[in-house]
């Protein structure tokens, strides 16, 4: 199903592209084509949404927000433009929540396993490309409470524990939801794992930290992706359960290859 926020979105942004006079194998006109794309975007900014600092139709999504400025983050590491910096740490700031770690209660009754990891994308790449910081928030040890790598690895210690926390179902893999009275669950899906296995990934890749690793390694083999007979469905290679809704452990009431 195509969100109606989505399709608002994307006819800004196509609108520009069609428009866009680009050659591929020169720097300069990728970097205009991109600057005009990134415009588009940045059309929606407005530093008073509750939605993450976008507008967006009703029904808003907080992760598209967060998506947009990953969309927009990555054109300034890749092109050394910095109009949308001061935006884009202000709407980062607002938006990691009271413990760094993209939990804000403005969200409280909006947020999912899945809209968390959009934005715990923002602080991974900025941490791999050494984008300036947030204000820093000193921590006892000398460093800062909401670096990039912090807010990263405090993300993926929430999302451990929410695994664990229901490790009996399908040998593991995170709910959707992850508050318990969320509509929503009981419902296991592979967007949702596959961030977790992303911020894993990266963080492991950045910081040579073998917890990390470790932590991908057991993602993909029990519950997620490969461990496809715990799931009690026949896959083919490089299919992905998309989701499932838990019944009762271990018992699946739907199962959806994709």
């Amino acid at each position: 199903m195509v969100r109606p926020s989505c399709v608002v979105a994307a006819a800004s942004i196509f609108s520009a592209a069609a428009g866009l006079d680009l050659s591929v194998n020169d720097e300069a006109s990728v970097k205009q084509a991109a600057a005009q794309i990134a415009k588009g975007l940045y059309f929606y900014h407005n530093p008073s949404s509750t939605a993450g600092d976008f507008n967006q139709p009703q029904p808003w999504f907080w992760w598209l927000s967060g998506n947009g400025w990953n969309g927009l983050l990555d054109y300034m590491v890749y092109t050394n433009d910095t109009t949308y910096q001061s935006d884009l740490l202000s709407a980062l700031s607002e938006n990691v929540g009271p413990k760094y770690d993209f939990v804000p209660t403005a969200q409280f009754n909006w947020e999912a396993n899945d809209d968390q990891a959009y934005w715990v994308y923002n602080a991974l790449t900025a941490m791999e490309y050494d984008f300036p910081s947030l204000a820093c928030e000193a921590s006892p040890d000398g460093g800062c409470l909401n670096s990039w790598q912090a807010i990263g690895t405090n993300a993926f210690n929430l999302f451990v524990s929410r695994w664990n926390s229901d490790s009996f179902t399908c040998n593991g893999g995170l709910k959707w939801q992850y508050r318990k009275d969320a509509n929503g669950y009981t419902y296991k899906n592979s967007v949702t794992n596959g961030g977790f296995f992303q911020v894993a990934a990266r963080l492991a890749r950045y910081t040579g930290n073998q917890t990390f690793a470790e932590t991908c390694g057991q993602k993909w083999t029990t519950g997620s992706f490969d461990g496809q007979s715990d799931f009690g469905v026949e896959l083919s290679a490089l299919e992905v359960v998309q989701s499932l809704l838990v019944k009762s452990a271990p018992a699946l009431e739907v199962a959806h290859p994709a």
